[in-house]
């Protein structure tokens, strides 16, 4: 289960490809881009397998995001997850910022011209198994 950092608005910067297969996270599957399903886990790519395994209704989707806790290293063997890591100062006008962040990037309102503020370096977009193991293959992260 692997991602690559959206590039920068500013300076066009990718970081490399990580593998998000453990993260600590709270996601939402969706079927034709109703919400069906939301979730938490401590193992991200085990919880999205045990839903496509079960022919349970509620495993009928086509889509999902997460939102992650753990932090996400760059170094030079490419990326990894560290412990999940919430600073000591969060204060609740930065907890109210995140949710409605969340839930802007999850429900995609019509409304929310302006998209979300401060997201843009938390974001990463989802990169195939084969993608990942050639860019890695190569030096190229």
């Amino acid at each position: 289960m692997y991602g690559e950092h959206l590039p920068d608005p500013v300076n066009r910067k990718k970081p490399g490809v990580v593998n998000f297969a453990k993260q600590d996270a709270a996601y939402l599957l969706q079927h034709d881009r109703e919400i069906v399903y939301v979730g938490k886990t401590v193992c991200l790519a085990s919880r999205l397998h045990e839903h496509t395994a079960s022919p349970t209704p509620h495993n009928r989707w086509d889509r999902f995001s997460w939102f992650g806790f753990r932090k996400v290293i760059h170094d030079e063997s490419g990326g990894g997850l560290g412990e999940a890591d919430l600073p000591t100062d969060f204060a609740v006008c930065d907890l109210m910022a995140v949710v409605d962040g969340i839930f802007i990037e999850a429900v995609e309102p019509r409304n929310n011209r302006q998209g979300v503020k401060g997201f843009n370096d938390l974001a990463y977009g989802q990169v195939s198994f084969a993608e990942a193991e050639k860019r890695m293959k190569k030096g190229f992260r």
